[in-house]
């Protein structure tokens, strides 16, 4: 009898102790999906448990996933709601601008977390149409605020007597032919965020129109928008659409007399890079203490402060404009940051529900009418470019070149319905990519008879 308590009490005993230890680890814990840089992922790794420490006398360890850009980041996350509803065994999505949270908002993958009344009362809840966080639900957080603007190499435009670029359609200029970077926005999150600015400051013909030219400039789509600043940096190209802070990494490498930015006046947007927690969190407490870091004071500075001053990084300096109005005052001369957006002002208002919304069509109509197609776009482009402007022939290469194969209209209706079935996307997407091949042939057919 004693014996078989004693197996029974030594059973609870083990049982209450995995349970401790199931608990510890629970605690300690924090898994984040993020297309952030490693210079990001190390200094909010080190500041977070520093804080985190203080705060609780814990300590805690951050497992960081990246699927390789905001939206293999994204497809990833739907794709694992998909197979497990529940969660997906990831607590936060750090980055990807606020399309991508309001796409996950609207799935319902994110949980609401109200940030202290203390912290929420310092934000502000839009900039130039662009909200800075969820202020109906509390989803999701802007943690920094990034700018979308033109980069561009001083040295390569002196040297080669190139034009200096101050507004999206300057980038389709000929004397570009060739000089122009750009990414694939089916990979890279900020990549889509510009090419939908076009298509909403310039309106949905006349922004393709731009996009088209624009890519007939291209010599090769990247995967991820670094590469284009750092090809530029590098003198194999002399301009590229680039997200503020990738320009900003390049000025402060090489100097602002050879490396230039520019954010377009007509289209001026700074969104913000949200952070939100995933549903099913498996360390609620701990995500939730982790987004009051990064929405604080001492949080935000982070992203601005000059490495190795008090309160800032330690090994990479992270150039990103903070979300948080109070933070520019805070670290005074010590920035990196060349400009407060709460200063600046803008006539055009973005539509992020509009964008959040259309994201997946976009994408692929930008994919199949301008990415695969861009050999054929390039000769097009070539031969029309040879011609004298203001041309008959050239104005009707011109018309065949820019055509599309669906109104704005149409596309919103196809986005609500038939576009999310797989089966019908297929045979859309190759009757697209057909129509844009079928077009730039006749179009250079157009431009090259004698």
């Amino acid at each position: 009898m004693y014996r078989k308590l004693y197996v029974v009490m030594s059973l609870l005993l083990f049982v209450i102790s995995c349970g401790q230890q199931q608990g510890k680890q629970k605690d300690n814990k924090l898994v984040l999906i993020s297309p952030h840089w490693e210079g990001i992922e190390k200094e909010f790794t080190r500041a977070f448990k520093k804080w985190y420490q203080t705060k609780t006398g814990k300590t805690i360890d951050l497992e960081w996933i990246d699927q390789g850009g905001t939206s293999d980041d994204l497809k990833y996350v739907e794709s694992e709601f998909e197979r497990t509803p529940d969660g997906i065994g990831i607590d936060l999505f750090f980055g990807g601008g606020t399309d991508t949270c309001t796409r996950m908002a609207e799935k319902g993958l994110l949980q609401p977390y109200r940030l202290p009344e203390a912290q929420l009362k310092l934000l502000r809840e839009d900039l130039f149409g662009l909200p800075l966080y969820d202020a109906e639900n509390y989803t999701w957080y802007g943690a920094a605020i990034s700018g979308f603007g033109i980069i561009f190499n001083k040295e390569i435009i002196k040297r080669f007597d190139l034009p200096i670029v101050e507004h999206w359609t300057e980038l389709a200029h000929p004397k570009l032919f060739g000089l122009v970077g750009a990414a694939d926005p089916r990979n890279s999150g900020s990549a889509h965020m510009i090419y939908e600015i076009v298509l909403q400051s310039y309106g949905w013909e006349d922004g393709f129109s731009v996009l088209t030219q624009m890519a007939g400039n291209v010599k090769t789509f990247a995967a991820g928008s670094n590469v284009i600043t750092a090809d530029v940096r590098d003198g194999k190209s002399a301009y590229g659409p680039a997200i503020d802070f990738y320009a900003y990494q390049q000025m402060s490498t090489l100097g602002p007399e050879i490396i230039g930015y520019i954010i377009p006046e007509e289209a001026r947007v700074f969104g913000a890079d949200p952070i939100s927690i995933l549903k099913g969190a498996p360390h609620p407490e701990a995500a939730k203490l982790f987004v009051d870091f990064v929405m604080s004071l001492e949080g935000q500075k982070l992203w601005m402060l000059r490495k190795g001053t008090p309160g800032g990084p330690e090994e990479f300096e992270l150039q990103r404009a903070a979300v948080l109005p109070d933070a520019y005052d805070a670290v005074g001369q010590n920035t990196v940051v060349p400009i407060n957006p709460f200063k600046l002002d803008s006539a055009f208002r973005y539509n992020s529900p509009r964008g959040g919304q259309r994201w997946n069509i976009v994408n692929e109509l930008i994919g199949k009418l301008i990415i695969d197609p861009h050999p054929e776009l390039v000769a097009a482009w070539k031969a029309i470019i040879a011609l004298p402007e203001g041309s008959s022939k050239r104005i009707q290469a011109m018309e065949a070149l820019t055509s599309l194969p669906i109104t704005e209209s149409k596309a919103d209706e196809i986005n609500k319905g038939k576009f999310k079935d797989p089966g019908f996307r297929n045979t859309i997407g190759s009757d697209w990519l057909k129509f844009a091949r079928d077009k730039y042939k006749r179009a250079r057919d157009i431009a090259s008879k004698p």
